[in-house]
């Protein structure tokens, strides 16, 4: 597949009893940004978006097994809010919340290279 940088608004919706429940959502102001061909989505979720056209509105349905599987709650990992993204493997974590991390990473690190670039020294 083909790399191509994609930016897409959503809300994604979870069915459980015949209730739908918006879960999350990618708003146009603040879209989910990826690669394409990288493996850092849902497959499915990659194989929908790329078959649009910038502008197109689309729904589809994601079913529990293409996506994450279903719940078990052993699963389950309880973090303290005082552990950095330093602590985390990639193996405790999704690959959207690594990729998150590492991005905010870099861009933390290009802020103190700006900041550092923008420092003048005065004799």
């Amino acid at each position: 597949m083909e790399n191509k940088y994609i930016t897409v608004a959503y809300k994604l919706y979870v069915m459980q009893d015949g209730q739908k429940t918006l879960v999350e959502e990618a708003t146009v102001e603040h879209p989910f940004q990826f690669i394409s061909g990288l493996g850092t989505t849902l497959e499915r979720f990659e194989t929908e978006i790329t078959a649009l056209k910038k502008g197109d509105k689309f729904e589809f349905v994601i079913p529990t097994a293409e996506a994450y599987g279903e719940y078990m709650p052993e699963g389950v990992r309880t973090v303290s809010k005082a552990v950095s993204y330093t602590h985390l493997r990639a193996h405790e974590t999704d690959s959207y919340l690594v990729c998150r991390l590492l991005l905010e990473k870099k861009k933390t690190e290009q802020r103190k290279k700006k900041k550092k670039q923008n420092t003048y020294l005065l004799n």
